[in-house]
């Protein structure tokens, strides 16, 4: 969903006229993030090849500078990055990616900046731990799974939005006013 809205607010367009006349569009991922970004590349039409893996340090977290490389390079090529995932919780080594630096790149390359916290999103009610997440404010999307880590018996999943009405507007702008009402 937040990359479909990222690709929905760089090409507003491509609801009506599809992605075949815009620029080929670039998202990264940390190399440790959920295979679902691969499924999400192919369903908004991107390819699965235009997701760009970013290579993780050994504690498995993204590096902002091989971040800040890979969109360079895409660049070059001819691409747009238009949105990056960071993880808060990596599936296999529950790391966290440094928000506050990844959010400096997102904003010099005016990208979407979306974090992952289907897995350890739990942990930002934890004043212990709420450190992990610092820079999350420069984030314009959060994912949350309370069903992970917080005992929920039933599957529950979030997506927070930094914009007020960016998720309705980036979505529904399809000639749905029988729909919605003051």
């Amino acid at each position: 969903i937040a990359m479909f809205t990222a690709r929905n607010k760089m090409y507003p367009n491509s609801k009506q006229t599809g992605l075949y006349h815009s620029r080929e569009l670039a998202a990264f991922v940390s190399d440790q993030s959920h295979y679902s970004f691969k499924s999400a590349a192919n369903l908004i039409g991107i390819g699965a090849d235009n997701l760009i893996p970013v290579q993780s340090d050994e504690r498995g977290r993204m590096m902002p500078e091989a971040l800040e490389k890979e969109m360079i390079a895409s660049l070059k090529a001819g691409k747009l990055p238009f949105f990056v995932a960071a993880t808060a919780g990596t599936t296999l080594l529950g790391a966290f990616d440094d928000f506050e630096s990844i959010g400096k790149i997102t904003k010099k390359y005016d990208c979407h900046f979306h974090i992952d916290g289907s897995f350890g999103g739990s942990l930002i009610l934890s004043k212990n731990q709420r450190y992990l997440f610092e820079g999350i404010s420069s984030a314009d999307s959060f994912a949350w799974n309370p069903h992970k880590l917080m005992n929920v018996p039933l599957v529950a999943s979030v997506i927070l939005f930094n914009e007020k009405n960016g998720l309705k507007g980036n979505l529904t702008k399809l000639n749905t006013d029988y729909i919605f009402h003051n």
